[in-house]
């Protein structure tokens, strides 16, 4: 049985992107790509952060060890339940 989607963690993702900005780097020849392909590094990287981090909270909110109470300005405040006190 072969696996079609396999996991990849947050490293072997952000490896990933580091090898593939090089191979972008050195395929392409104009300056102005290489700059833009420079800002794009940072923002990959902190879009990999905020999905872990939303991945570890959805993972608590199922587990029911945190309660999601949404506020009016559009933000959100978890607390601890019973369950995650204990």
């Amino acid at each position: 049985m072969g696996h079609n989607n396999p996991r990849i963690g947050n490293l072997k993702k952000k490896v990933l992107l580091l090898l593939y900005a090089g191979l972008a780097l050195g395929l392409t020849r104009s300056p102005k790509t290489h700059w833009w392909i420079l800002k794009q590094i940072p923002k990959e990287w902190k879009k990999i952060n905020r999905q872990a981090l939303e991945r570890a909270i959805n993972s608590l909110y199922t587990s029911h060890l945190v309660q999601e109470k949404d506020n009016r300005d559009g933000t959100t405040t978890l607390t601890l339940s019973e369950n995650g006190k204990q």
